[in-house]
């Protein structure tokens, strides 16, 4: 990777979604991946919004669909479910493909969404803490996950995105049921909620370490996702630190905070935007960089206008140099 070479992620879905969808999903079980089923053409149109915007890479509405809660609330069987799965690619696909057709020139992905175990439980344990894990075994957790994984890879997404992930045990059994399909690709994002460690207590920079130890020829890339962005440039400083040679992955929130009593977003007076932690992104040299909750394809804009900025600087740098 070079110093200039970025990949622009897309921003909050949710946020998007509900330029189309409005409100009434906060607090429901399947949060807004239930519009997969009522309301796919919102979901396409969501993501067009994102590869309008200039967004590389567009991740599925899948992080809260799992066979249990389908089951549960939809009363959808295993295969179905799965099926549901394999759609939120396609959505993606149909979204890209609409847009190419409209004269959109740059090249735009498809990741799979992996969310944890935690998100089935509908209790922001994933934030909490994750410790669910303590209570199963390795192979419990990848035998959970692999039917949503080998759906996501079946139904044709280019790579995969492991996100909120609170702890390195579950990290390790999804890297497990992953490197059973060699040629999948896949960034892992994990929760965090201060400046040195993930949600269940392990330092960061150790557990980006261990997993780049475990599959280092599939991971495009490691780093935090649906936190305050404040938390995030000590995280990946840690992990740069500890090895230089692992690519960097950060999808922030806004610089506002999620009252947990209130169930509301709250300003916080954080002194800095999120284009400024952008910047401090790019100084880092965070190679794939994009928006978590509450983000919209107007942070997008402004992350892909830094990045022409950032990219400029260095070129007219080595222009002088030279």
């Amino acid at each position: 990777m070079t110093e200039t070479d970025f990949v622009l992620v897309d921003g909050g879905f949710e946020t998007q979604l509900r330029k189309y969808v409005g409100s009434g999903f906060e607090g429901h079980p399947l949060w807004i991946c239930r519009y997969l089923v009522e309301n796919p053409e919102s979901c396409r149109k969501a993501h067009q919004d994102y590869i309008q915007c200039g967004s590389d890479m567009i991740q599925t509405n899948t992080y809260q669909v799992t066979i249990d809660g389908f089951k549960k609330h939809l009363g959808f069987d295993r295969e179905k479910t799965l099926e549901m799965i394999k759609s939120a690619v396609t959505i993606c696909k149909e979204a890209i493909d609409i847009e190419k057709f409209k004269g959109h020139k740059s090249s735009v992905s498809t990741m799979g969404l992996v969310g944890p175990y935690g998100a089935h439980l509908n209790n922001g344990c994933e934030y909490a803490g994750g410790v669910y894990a303590d209570d199963m075994t390795i192979t419990e957790l990848a035998d959970w996950h692999r039917p949503k994984i080998e759906a996501l890879i079946e139904g044709g997404s280019d790579c995969l995105i492991i996100a909120t992930i609170p702890s390195l045990k579950e990290a390790e059994a999804i890297i497990e049921v992953v490197k059973e399909h060699p040629g999948m690709k896949f960034i892992l994002s994990f929760s965090a909620q201060n400046e040195k460690t993930i949600s269940h207590g392990e330092k960061m920079s150790e557990v980006a370490q261990r997993c780049w130890e475990l599959a280092a020829d599939q991971i495009l890339a490691i780093g935090v996702n649906c936190q305050h962005p404040r938390f995030s440039v000590p995280l990946l400083r840690s992990i740069k630190e500890a090895n230089p040679n692992i690519p960097l992955f950060v999808k922030a929130n806004t610089t506002e905070i999620f009252n947990t009593t209130t169930k509301e977003w709250e300003s916080a007076d954080s002194g800095r935007s999120l284009q400024e932690y952008c910047r401090d992104w790019l100084e880092l040299g965070v190679k794939y960089i994009g928006g978590c909750c509450r983000t919209t394809v107007d942070d997008i804009s402004s992350f892909r206008e830094e990045i022409r900025k950032f990219k400029m600087k260095n070129d007219n740098t080595n222009v002088v140099k030279d």
